[in-house]
């Protein structure tokens, strides 16, 4: 969900607002206040209704009160996004920071995300010494079985932890974008190219989509440093693990330690090309799983890099986000040509439109984008330990992965039918895992649903970039006409 938000507060950015609509000046001071004040009184009622739960806690030992401040946390996070959005559409917030300091490249940027970012920061650090109470609870009981525990770090270390695993990791690649993109524009105004006319639009298009792609390609390298990431060192888990990212017939630059101080079980991959791929495992995870339950989380890692889930979802993305764009110009012609006083409002209502599509699609390709690694991982086990004879899910393939599941949900405390925007519930996940046991590795029904996924994101860019230059013809030759 946090990166959710982040990407959304980020767009909001760039949406209409009402000033445009109606053709009113932004009050920069309104709109300070109307992007600030809000989200301080959100903080003070989301610090009071958690420190409610902690005392309740503290005094029943309620685990209930536990999960309701975690609940108010993420709701608090939806609110101050709203909160942001609202500012952003109705005060034009993002218009009075560029009015004020000027179009600085990230600058503005920073500046207009700084009050919703800074109350995400604020609701962690107040929810903070719940989960602290929960990790002593399990600290207790790990001593018991005998497993590895951590010295407790500090609530600011634990804090900046979290903050930079979850929204920072979203936010570092969004300003590189930005940057570079910015940082061309400018180059090319200085330069003096006019980009106002026809050609000077397509110059900066085509080397602000160079840049970006760049950027993407390189983000990796940067990523690794915002999780504080250390290679893991040679040895019996090592060698394992690369036995598995061979039998994924997957390349890599090499494996990571994520150093969370062991308060967050998880796994990633991230990069496209084979020298600027990096797979992260945490080190909670790797003193908490069995070997065999690592080697099917490396696995499912490994299968999101050798399906190219990354760039698959970016493609999907920018289908639905493209054509939509495409019918919704077309739609605004339309309704300008029958009423020139709604130009605003459809554009309004397009950008919106867009946006909103692009994060539904984002959710639905990256949930079965999960499933369908997690079926990877289940068919790259059952090779490793299968002869050629059964080639077939194993039992013991798809229980590594179920088990690595359980592991998370148990350590990370996490409900299994919650549901994850952007992976699913993991009660669904071990359900399709248990599914197929038994079933021919080749042509699973999540591997045909993905690939039907793939096929339908390359006709509709086809598709979309074919009209785009019909109209562009279009208007070329009527313009021609009409002179």
């Amino acid at each position: 969900m946090s990166q959710f938000l982040v990407i959304v507060a980020f767009l909001c950015l760039s949406a209409p607002s009402l000033a445009d609509l109606v053709g009113a000046p932004t009050d920069i001071r309104a709109a300070a206040i109307a992007a600030v004040l809000p989200q301080v009184l959100l903080v003070l009622v989301v610090w009071l209704a958690i420190s409610a739960c902690g005392r309740t806690m503290d005094k029943r030992g309620s685990l209930r009160a536990a999960f309701m401040g975690d609940r108010i946390a993420r709701w608090g996070r939806l609110a101050s996004t709203t909160l942001h959005a609202v500012a952003c559409v109705l005060f034009a917030w993002p218009d009075g920071v560029r009015q004020s300091l000027g179009e600085l490249v990230l600058v503005d940027e920073l500046v207009a995300l700084a009050p919703v970012v800074l109350t995400w920061l604020a609701i962690m650090w107040v929810q903070e010494p719940i989960d602290r109470r929960l990790r002593e609870a399990v600290m207790m009981r790990r001593l018991d079985e005998g497993r590895p525990i951590y010295p407790f770090q500090s609530r600011t270390a634990t804090v900046w932890s979290h903050f930079r695993s979850t929204i920072l990791v979203i936010l570092v690649p969004i300003f590189m974008v930005v940057t570079a993109s910015e940082s061309i524009e400018i180059a090319l105004t200085r330069s003096g190219h006019d980009l106002g006319t026809e050609d000077g639009q397509a110059l900066l298009g085509t080397l602000q989509l160079v840049g970006v792609g760049c950027v993407f390609l390189a983000a990796p390298l940067v990523l690794r440093f915002v999780w504080d990431a250390v290679p893991i060192g040679e040895g019996e888990l090592r060698s394992a693990l690369l036995k598995v990212a061979e039998d994924s017939r997957v390349r890599l630059r090499s494996l990571f330690v994520w150093r969370t101080g062991g308060i967050m079980i998880n796994g990633a991959a991230v990069g496209i090309l084979p020298g600027l791929r990096f797979v992260l495992l945490t080190d909670g995870l790797l003193d908490h799983l069995t070997l065999d339950q690592v080697r099917a989380v490396a696995a499912h890692e490994f299968g999101h890099l050798r399906r190219r889930h990354l760039l698959w979802l970016v493609a999907c993305m920018a289908a639905c986000v493209f054509s939509l764009s495409i019918a919704l110009t077309w739609l605004d012609r339309w309704m300008q040509a029958l009423a020139p006083s709604f130009q605003t409002m459809s554009e309004f209502g397009a950008g919106g439109a867009a946006i909103l599509a692009g994060l539904w699609v984002f959710g639905f390709v990256s949930r079965r984008f999960e499933w369908q690694a997690d079926a990877f991982a289940a068919q790259t086990l059952s090779r490793a330990g299968a002869g050629l004879e059964t080639p077939a899910i194993t039992p013991e393939a798809a229980g590594a992965m179920i088990g690595a599941l359980d592991a998370v949900a148990d350590l990370n405390g996490i409900p299994r039918r919650r549901r994850s925007w952007r992976h699913g519930s993991i009660h669904t996940r071990q359900t399709r895992l248990r599914a197929i046991v038994g079933l021919p590795l080749e042509g699973l029904a999540i591997d045909r649903e993905c690939l039907r996924i793939r096929v339908a994101s390359l006709v509709v860019l086809g598709l979309s970039i074919g009209a785009v230059a019909m109209d562009h013809l279009a208007l070329r030759w009527f313009s021609e006409l009409v002179r």
